[in-house]
This record gives structure tokens, sequence and C-alpha cells, in this order.
């Protein structure tokens, strides 16, 4: 393992390959891989997907009350369209900043109710309880979403700021997963910045999630459910096998489950070890909350290869839309930048 230097174009990397792996991912969010196969056919484009789509279904939806879908479609694509996959990672950048690496839930209270005007699933039921009054250490009121994938896609910085020490990003996760979610929901979002972290000396995206997983516990059902399925992995040949293996093993679990949707990660990361771009399109081509997955899996796999391919993120420039109030356009350079000094103030801190 090789420590890989940390620069301002390795954040610019990780978040370009974040974004691209979310955009590939919201058209195709939660569709079964026959509903992928003829999106890809109508587009006259091969599956495993590994562009833009050129065909976006209900392309007059609108994305988080800010960006139609026709703009996620490879033709009209130009930035950073808006998703909650990449709200959560400028509104955590956003938290590190104001509130420095002790940060408290009361803080997140403070930067949610400022910034955040609206939320999904265990988030949502947590910023109405905010909003309400209710005291930090009681918004979790809906235990049956705290299982879900939400705090894995807001931890990434947590992992950016600590590379190469994934005990501190995990334990840096930890106030932010626990305001949301517990058990295994709560580990999933420390996992993720745990695997960031050691993406910065891997050059291979499976084998640091597998670093990753080790910070665990290992009598939890998420550390158990990834153990037994990368025990199955040399049985994965492809998309297809992983797909089946979720299915066969998690039948009527939630597809916005963490539990699913990290094993999902796991074999998109084993079936893309030789390049970015096979990272995510093995990802996001198993299926379930793959446009989280697929932010995911860019993440960790822009690190590692130090790469993301140009043609795409030619497609995408440098702006970022969110729908964080007075954040709502942001420049991708300038957030890497962001990110770069909070790594050296941790540093500094560390002296």
């Amino acid at each position: 393992m090789k420590m890989k230097r940390i620069t301002k174009e390795l954040y610019l990397k990780a978040l370009q390959g974040r974004f691209i792996g979310c955009l590939i991912g919201v058209p195709v969010e939660n569709y079964s891989i026959q509903k992928m196969q003829e999106l890809a056919k109508k587009g006259n484009q091969d599956f495993p997907i590994r562009n833009f789509w050129k065909v976006v279904d209900r392309e007059n939806d609108i994305q988080y009350g800010v960006s139609p879908r026709y703009k996620f479609s490879l033709d009209k694509i130009n930035q950073v369209e808006v998703d909650d996959d990449i709200t959560y990672t400028v509104l955590n950048t956003l938290l590190l900043e104001k509130y420095g690496f002790n940060y408290t839930q009361e803080n997140l209270k403070e930067l949610w109710l400022d910034l955040l005007p609206y939320a999904c699933t265990a988030e949502d039921v947590a910023l109405q309880n905010l909003k309400k009054g209710v005291p930090v250490n009681r918004i979790k009121t809906n235990l049956e979403m705290t299982d879900l994938i939400g705090a894995a896609i807001r931890e990434d910085v947590f992992g950016y700021v600590c590379p190469n020490d994934p005990q501190k990003a995990f334990n840096l996760a930890y106030t932010d997963s626990s305001f949301t979610h517990s058990g295994d929901g709560l580990l999933g979002g420390q996992l993720v910045s745990a695997v960031i972290a050691c993406a910065f000396h891997h050059d291979n995206p499976y084998y640091a999630f597998l670093e990753g997983m080790t910070y665990l516990p290992k009598d939890s059902k998420l550390y158990q459910e990834l153990n037994l399925a990368n025990k199955n992995i040399s049985h994965i040949h492809n998309y297809l096998d992983a797909r089946k293996y979720v299915d066969e093993h998690y039948q009527g679990m939630d597809c916005v489950h963490i539990i699913n949707n990290m094993v999902c990660l796991l074999f998109g990361l084993y079936l893309g070890q030789n390049s970015y771009l096979d990272a995510i399109s093995n990802t996001i081509s198993i299926g379930l909350d793959n446009d989280c997955t697929g932010a995911t899996a860019g993440s960790i796999a822009a690190i590692c290869f130090e790469n993301v391919d140009e043609f795409l993120t030619k497609k995408i420039g440098d702006r970022v839309l969110t729908y964080l109030k007075g954040y709502e356009v942001m420049s991708i350079n300038d957030l890497a930048e962001r990110i770069y000094k909070l790594y050296e103030r941790m540093q500094n801190e560390k002296k």
C-alpha cells in the first residue's frame, strides 16, 4: 500500500467521481435491471451503462424542486444537477468549516434549521421534529427508517479530511450519522467514511472497502452480512450474479435499506477493480438505491485510481447545484479547495 499525496487536485477528483456516479444513477434510481436494460436500448447504449444516459424517463419531473430530469441526459448535462447525495456533501463541508471537528448535534440542529429546507426518509423525520422544537436526542421517532441508507450518503467529507486514518474518520462520522440513524443505519455512515479514508492508501477500491469493514463491530448485522457476501464473492462474475445474490438473500427488504445497498456496493467495487468507470458502471447496474451507491463508489474509486474519465468530467464543468439556502450554486474547484483546507486544519490540530 502506498500513501497518496494529498492535494486539492485529488479532492477535486474525489468530488467529480462522487458527483458523476450520482448523476448517472439518478435517472435509474431503484429501477429493475430489466428496466435499465430497456432504457439503454432506447438510447442505443451498452449495458452496463458507461456514460450518462441518452434517454431519461419522466423528463419533465423536477428533482428536489430544482433540476428537470432531462438535464441529467447525455445531450443536456452541463453541470452537476441537484440531488441529496450531492447536497449533503456540501452541507457537511460547511458543518466542519463552521463548527470544527468537535461538532455537536446541537450544531447539526442549528445548521439543518438554517440551511436545509427539506429532506427524505429518516432525515425528513428528524428535520420535521427539529422544526417542532423536539430535543435532538428525541428526533429519531420513526425507527423503521433508522436502518435506511441516509446516513451513508452524508459522510464522505469526514473520510476526505482523515486520509489514511480510517479510525478517525469512523469516529468523526458518528455524531452526524447518529443524528438521524441508529443500529446498522448509523454504522453504514461510519463505514463509508472509514472506507474513503482507506482509499487514500489503496489503488483498488475493493480492498479499500474490505479494510473499512474491519472497523465495524463484528457482532453487527451489517458486518455479518457484508462478511458473508464477501465469502461468496468468487461466485459473483457480473452484475447479474450480484443482483441475484441480493434478491435471494434480502427478499422483502426495503430497496433503500443500508444492508442490501452496502452489499451492492461491495459487489460493484469487486467487479470494478480495474478502473473508475468499471466501479461506477457495475455498482449502478446492480441496481437498488443506485444514485447513492453510484455516488459512493465514484468517490472511493476516484481516490483509489486518482482518476476520473475526462469525457465525463468535461460534461459537468465546474458548477454544482444544491437545495441549501444560500448555497444554491457552488464551484466544484472551490469546494475541493475548501476540503483541502479542512484537511490542513485537521493536520495542524494533530500537532
